[in-house]
């Protein structure tokens, strides 16, 4: 939940989370929902703007407090992951920083990210798990 420009750190119910975004990515959340381990939490969804560019950011948290963002940004103009100098693995495009992993996958007209302080094999699998249903919803 974003208020006033913060997050707001409670766990949200469904149907919470569902009424933070435009209708048309309410049906992403409750898949998102059903498709993440059952121990995770969502603490936010919303409809973001950086630099200019409009996105979906839903925020969970896994019970050893790591925190995950699942970020959906669409497609401009010649925008592929295939462009990219991320490493392809099974259809999923992973990197990691000192602090991050990131994996990121394709889905319609849309670049799906995978952001987490979980190590890069266990981002990997989260966004493994999201890609189907992300995939679904885009198309």
């Amino acid at each position: 939940m974003v208020e006033e420009g913060r997050l707001i750190r409670r766990t949200l119910s469904v149907a919470e989370v569902v009424r933070e975004l435009p209708a048309r990515y309410q049906p992403l959340a409750l898949a998102v929902r059903e498709r993440i381990p059952k121990e995770f939490v969502v603490l936010a969804a919303h409809e973001c703007t950086a630099r200019g560019r409009r996105f979906i950011h839903v925020v969970m948290k896994n019970p050893e407090g790591k925190t995950v963002s699942l970020i959906l940004a669409r497609r401009e103009a010649g925008e592929s992951f295939a462009n990219s100098a991320l490493r392809n693995v099974g259809g999923v495009f992973r990197e990691s920083a000192p602090r991050f992993a990131m994996a990121g996958f394709e889905a319609g007209a849309y670049l799906a990210f995978v952001i987490s302080d979980l190590d890069l094999a266990a981002n990997e699998q989260l966004a493994g798990l999201l890609a189907e249903p992300v995939r679904r919803w885009a198309s």
